[in-house]
């Protein structure tokens, strides 16, 4: 069985879902596809700066996405013991309407994004796994696995927003050109915990 499309996104990701909106607004056929079986409930990221606050404007999403998170966040950095106090507020930039660091988890950006989609008809097709594709004249056809079934999309272009580990990216023998960290990274979602104030941002 082959569908038809102008453009697969491969990742449901902020970067997906934002490129997918975009490309329809102009007019594209669009289809998400995503490995994951459902929406992201945990937050790798936490902070959005103006500029891209400002892009997010213009895909209609900026407001819908202001009641989702906070303007300004209390700090307190934890050294040896002891802790400064402080705050992530406005930083005083002319020019934009988004003069700080907009705090909201990322599943909260991910679901303003996919319910703009969705107004539009465009809905992200999860436990969908991209396999390959083939060049065509007119674009290229590519393979996906969903349920253990091979479906075929017509397409006239592809696009990987899956991640470091892209398997668009190795199919299309596109090198990274980036390097791995030299540190550790761990992140974790947590909840209520004993001696630290909520709705501040503690650094340590």
């Amino acid at each position: 069985m082959t569908s038809s499309c102008d453009l697969v996104v491969v990742g449901a990701g902020p970067t997906g879902l934002t490129l997918a909106l975009q490309a329809t607004m102009f007019g594209a056929h669009v289809r998400i596809i995503e490995r994951r079986t459902g929406p992201r409930v945990w937050a790798p990221a936490l902070a959005i700066h103006p500029r891209t606050m400002e892009i997010l404007r213009g895909l209609g999403v900026a407001d819908g996405l202001l009641s989702r998170g906070l303007r300004s966040v209390d700090l307190e950095i934890h050294v040896d013991g002891s802790a400064v106090e402080g705050s992530l507020a406005d930083l005083h930039l002319p020019a934009t309407e988004y003069p700080f660091v907009f705090f909201a988890p990322q599943p909260e950006v991910e679901a303003v994004l996919r319910q703009k989609l969705a107004s539009l008809g465009v809905d992200v097709e999860w436990t969908a796994t991209f396999d390959g594709f083939e060049p065509r004249e007119d674009g290229l056809l590519c393979s996906v696995a969903v349920d253990g079934d091979e479906r075929l999309i017509s397409a006239r272009y592809l696009v990987g927003c899956d991640g470091a580990d892209s398997t668009v990216r190795r199919e299309t023998h596109i090198p990274f050109r980036g390097r791995s960290y030299r540190e550790s990274i761990l992140i974790a979602d947590l909840g209520p915990t004993d001696g630290l104030d909520s709705g501040t941002a503690h650094a340590f």
